[in-house]
Parts: C-alpha cells; sequence; structure tokens
C-alpha cells in the first residue's frame, strides 16, 4: 500500500528551540502565567497602600517565575538534546508517510518505524517552515515545510481533518 503524502522532519536542536513552547503543557503554561498576573496584581495593591516592601517582594517573584519558565524550557531541550547524544542518535532526520488512516513515522533508510493513528492527534500547528504535530501524550512531531509538494503542501492536512474531526489547527494561512 502506497502513501499518500510524504514528508521530512528532524529533531535538531534549532527545530526543537522553534517548537519549545508546544512541548509544555498548555495546562502548565497557563498556570504560570496566572501565577505571573496575580503576584502583579499584589504588587501594585501593596504599592498602592504604601507596603513598598511587599510590592517589590511581588514583583520580584514575578519576574523569577517568568525567568524560571523560560530556562525550564530551554533545560528541557538540552536534556533532550544530551539524551540523544548519550544514545549515539546522530542522525535525527525521519520521513513520515501518510496513509488512509495513520501515519509512519521512520528514519531515511528503514522501513519498519511506528505507526500513530490520526485519532492520537490532538494538534497540527503552522509556523514560518514548520508544521508541528502534536499528540495526546505531548509528542511533537516537526515537519518540514519545504519537503511537502509544492503543489498540494495541504493535502495531508485535509487528509487528516478528515479522518479526525476533533484535531484543532492553529496557525494555517
Amino acid at each position: 500500500m502506497d502513501a499518500f503524502y510524504e514528508a521530512v522532519g528532524n529533531y535538531k536542536p534549532e527545530t526543537l528551540e522553534k517548537t519549545a513552547e508546544h512541548w509544555i503543557p498548555k495546562g502548565f503554561r497557563c498556570f504560570v502565567y496566572v501565577a505571573v498576573v496575580f503576584f502583579l496584581l499584589f504588587s501594585m495593591f501593596f504599592l498602592v497602600f504604601r507596603g513598598y516592601i511587599v510590592a517589590i517582594t511581588f514583583f520580584a517573584g514575578a519576574i523569577f517565575i517568568m525567568i524560571e519558565y523560560r530556562i525550564s524550557r530551554k533545560w528541557i531541550i538540552k536534556k533532550f538534546v544530551k539524551g540523544m547524544k548519550e544514545l549515539n542518535i546522530t542522525d535525527t532526520d525521519y520521513h513520515l508517510y501518510f496513509y488512509e488512516d495513520k501515519v509512519l513515522t521512520t528514519k531515511e533508510l528503514e522501513t519498519n518505524g511506528f505507526f500513530l493513528e490520526y485519532s492520537c492527534l490532538r494538534r497540527i500547528i503552522e509556523m514560518q517552515d514548520l508544521f508541528i504535530l502534536v499528540t495526546d501524550a505531548n509528542l511533537c512531531i516537526p515537519i518540514d515545510k519545504n519537503s511537502l509538494n509544492p503543489f498540494d503542501k495541504y493535502g495531508w492536512l485535509n487528509l487528516l481533518c478528515m479522518n479526525n474531526k476533533n484535531i484543532k489547527v492553529v496557525g494555517i494561512k
């Protein structure tokens, strides 16, 4: 059985940096942003009532949370890349083959890989030079836009959306 569409992706550090925002669960991101807003509101509240030291403490807490959030994103990527180096994984390229009801992810020269049912996909995110498939388990699979057929760049997307009505498509122009 031949694949309907083919694409290429990779897990190079530059690609991982672009997809980092989507690795962190949305609930945690919301928690961080809400915590920062509350810290800033408390800071302003105490500033109005002349509690300068407490206001400064809350403001510093808000800044600390945002800095920690940014650092943790970079730490997650470094840990992933380090794990790949420890396993001697130097070739980070892979191929995606889109079939009627699933997608096969495999190394370039291998014939076997792992199948992913379309029902497991939760979101598809379009960025400037890549697409990101996000699964239920928060696995991000970057796809290089340049590897797609220029005449039918969104055909695979139509196939996915027909087979999974619950998939969210973000950023498609």
